[in-house]
């Protein structure tokens, strides 16, 4: 028996042409191609996490007004209920390991169903009528704490997906959801107000164009 020679020794292995970032050729020109749809896909899924978080800023005279007498002050704790949770629940996933421990998918429907129960329950509490005004006012901002706490779950995921790409464009389109929805949703409550209840703005007008908006 002849043995082989020193040329049929070595299986020759397909060379994976690389380009930049040591992605194959194959994929690069995949992601390329299909570019603007995923940098506009994490835009607008960013910007639909961001109109629940811009949705409550928006409401906070709409509260000032259906609760009065709560001696809760709206312009300032709205905010502070909203962030801070977000905040919070960012560091508990980081420090917990959760970020790791549930997948992309679970963490992102998990944020969104909170936004879904937050908002019905919203809607809810505002249709009521309290006989403590506290009492409402408190629910409402316990609410907008859970919103908060639903942002850090999908928002950080649209950020760790982004991260993954070598093109920095996708990151920036994260980025640039956030604030459209801040610009789109301000604009549409503005407009929905001064149509319900022109320059001259009363607690009737700003209920309908609260009720309008949501």
């Amino acid at each position: 028996m002849e043995s082989p020679t020193k040329s049929e020794k070595f299986v020759q292995e397909d060379v994976v042409c690389m380009e930049r970032d040591g992605l194959p050729l194959e994929i690069w020109n995949d992601m390329i191609q299909h570019e603007n749809l995923i940098y506009y896909s994490l835009l607008f899924l960013n910007g639909s996490v961001l109109w629940a978080y811009y949705s409550c800023l928006s409401a906070q005279d709409f509260y000032s007004s259906q609760f009065p007498q709560s001696g809760l002050e709206f312009s300032f704790l709205t905010t502070l209920c909203t962030s801070w949770p977000m905040v919070i629940g960012q560091g508990i996933q980081m420090g917990l390991g959760l970020d790791k421990k549930f997948t992309s998918r679970f963490r992102v429907h998990s944020g969104y169903f909170i936004f879904l129960l937050m908002a019905l329950l919203i809607l809810s509490f505002s249709a009521m009528t309290f006989t403590s005004q506290k009492t409402g006012a408190l629910l409402i901002l316990v609410c907008f704490g859970c919103i908060g706490i639903g942002n850090s779950l999908s928002e950080a995921t649209y950020y760790t997906i982004a991260a993954l790409f070598p093109i920095e464009k996708f990151t920036n389109g994260v980025q640039i959801g956030n604030s459209c929805a801040g610009i789109l949703n301000i604009t549409v409550a503005t407009v929905l107000r001064l149509a319900v209840g022109g320059v001259n703005q009363t607690s009737t007008s700003t209920r309908w164009s609260f009720y309008l908006f949501f």
